[in-house]
């Protein structure tokens, strides 16, 4: 209910839903905001008076309701409430005294422009803790700006104004809708590829930026050349060299034209100055509080969730070389951390990062999506698996290969067992790029060009259709007359073939008798390790590959047992 009174000196006062409206504390797109004193309590809010054009009662209702999902935290704004008042959209929340960021650089005495280098740690620590609580519950900001960053009476940082803000879905990883301020707008968003949680990062880093140097990061004389200083970080100052390298890199890293060299959350809450101001429980107890600990133990099961992902089996884990520290169980926590690609930002660019975590060294397999099925189409299909393994020249266990989900009659789905990688056993086979052995069931069944990291391998997997068959011409023995002793060999939609690419190379192999379902996957082993998925496809096709010459390798041959035909894997396509 809106009411006009008078207070005893005959001035018009003006109460809201029960609040009285004060003096104005600032004004966007977005609306107005009032300082507001609540009747009966007298207590002070900040009332936002939302602009109606533009706005419905749905988008009203969305900065509310995002709000009240984000668990308590010291440093993210707290609303009390939300109404609708004669057509009039208003959000209650609390008031933080001392203005923004903005007006703390702007009131600056002349004599002392900037703030202090504690005092840049401080806010750092504070808003890395806050987006820590807000992206656990995979909330992306999409307007973080030094005006969206509030003071309290005691200059304790505040983050608000979530009226742009976004919830992903499981295992989204960027939204594309046009919003923002463009001064503080990433690279990413300009390039036309959405936000993420590290767009926030930039947001968060760009922020300090500005209040490390007095002034906006950019100048500009319109939309064009400001967006093209953005891109090519044409600063219009630098950040001033009082402060020390080691928070001047931080903030610079923070806001690397590449969005995936950015440092995330995580990374940002184990540097060792922004733990310092960490409000631990006390001065005998050093353990975080309770409410950060559990937005870490959310971030990293998000860091776990990808659309390209089916499974992730990790071994036990194992101590690092040289530890006296016996073998781990799994934790909960997955020893591999993913994250989503984006075109544009690395030569080649990848479609996931799977990395290893720091800390002890863990076998582990990502199994990837989708299940690739050859009954699923009524054309032929070829599915396509390009990876690049990373590390150091010494850190071996590049595996990559395909698993069968179904690999008895019964259909019982496999799971994967602890240590499993592909080649471990009769329903995978695998290459190893440490030796090039191709292995299946732990047997060594063929060794072609070896694989080091930062080189591109690939799995090429045909799924010819029934209707058409490819009949391959196999050689009993290459010293005998073809028209003798010669083996026809029809590919069918039920056995799909396989070839295997190392550095551009198509290798003399071809792997026949595949499943007709399967799923690609990958492992890795070394801490600090990781693979880039640079592209995993499947496509209509009825292009069939030149095979002449390939020495055909049967999916399930049982290699060690002395009933296997001698030749079994020395048969050569002769055309």
């Amino acid at each position: 209910m809106l009411e006009t009174q008078h207070d005893g000196k005959g001035a018009k006062v003006v109460i809201i839903h029960g609040y009285e409206k004060l003096g104005k504390l600032g004004e966007g797109g977005f609306g107005k905001v009032f300082k507001a004193k609540k009747q009966g309590d007298e207590k002070l809010y900040a009332l936002k008076e939302l602009n109606q054009k533009g706005i419905n009662e749905l988008t009203f209702k969305h900065e509310f309701e995002l709000i009240q999902t984000i668990p308590d935290c010291p440093y993210v704004l707290k609303a009390v409430e939300a109404f609708k008042e004669n057509d009039e959209f208003y959000i209650i929340s609390e008031l933080c005294e001392n203005g923004n960021l903005t007006n703390l650089y702007k009131s600056r005495p002349k004599d002392n422009l900037y703030i202090s280098e504690e005092d840049a740690w401080k806010y750092l620590s504070q808003l890395v803790q806050a987006f820590a609580v807000i992206q656990s519950k995979r909330i992306i900001h999409r307007d973080v700006k030094p005006t969206n960053i509030f003071l309290r009476e005691d200059n304790t940082i505040v983050v608000g104004d979530f009226g742009t803000s976004k919830q992903l879905d499981y295992a989204q990883q960027s939204a594309y809708s046009n919003v923002g301020t463009l001064m503080y707008e990433c690279p990413e968003r300009i390039q036309g590829r959405g936000y993420s949680r590290r767009s926030d990062i930039y947001g968060i880093g760009i922020s300090i930026f500005e209040v490390l140097t007095g002034a906006q990061p950019f100048t500009h004389e319109g939309y064009i050349q400001l967006s093209d200083n953005i891109l090519h970080q044409q600063f219009a100052n630098q950040i001033p060299a009082n402060y020390k390298e080691e928070l001047q890199k931080l903030i610079l890293a923070m806001v690397n034209r590449d969005d995936k060299k950015r440092p995330t959350i995580l990374e940002l809450l184990a540097e060792p100055k922004i733990q310092k101001y960490i409000k631990h429980e006390g001065p005998s107890n050093p353990k975080n509080p309770a409410w950060l600990d559990e937005a870490i133990e959310n971030l990293i099961k998000i860091d776990q969730e990808s659309s390209h992902v089916y499974k992730i089996v990790p071994c036990d884990r194992l101590p690092p070389l040289g530890s006296q520290e016996g073998i781990q169980p799994k934790s909960e926590v997955l020893p591999i951390r993913i994250e989503e690609g984006q075109e544009g930002t690395e030569q080649p660019p990848y479609l996931a990062l799977f990395k290893m975590r720091d800390g002890a060294d863990c076998k582990t397999t990502v199994i990837m999506n989708p299940s690739i099925n050859v009954y699923m189409k009524d054309q032929a299909q070829h599915a396509h698996f390009t990876v690049i393994f990373r590390g150091q020249e010494n850190e071996a266990f590049r595996v990559f290969g395909i698993v069968d989900p179904f690999p008895n009659a019964q259909n019982k789905f496999f799971l994967g067992q602890s240590g499993f990688f592909p080649g471990s056993n009769e329903q995978s086979i695998g290459y190893n790029g440490l030796n090039g052995y191709i292995i299946q069931d732990m047997y060594s069944i063929k060794q072609i060009d070896k694989c080091e990291n930062n080189v591109l391998v690939t799995l090429d997997v045909y799924l010819p259709i029934k209707k058409e068959p490819k009949r391959i011409v196999l050689d009993q023995d290459e010293n005998v007359a073809k028209d003798k002793h010669q083996k026809v060999l029809d590919i069918k939609e039920t056995a799909p073939f396989m070839t295997i690419t190392v550095n551009k190379k198509v290798q003399d192999v071809v792997i026949t008798n595949i499943p007709s379902t399967f799923r690609f996957c990958v492992s890795r082993f070394y801490a600090g390790s990781s693979v880039e998925i640079v592209d995993k496809s499947v496509k209509i096709s009825n292009e069939l590959p030149d095979l002449t010459g390939k020495e055909e390798i049967k999916w399930g041959t049982h290699w060690w047992d002395p009933k296997t035909p001698k030749d079994a894997a020395d048969k050569k396509i002769s055309q």
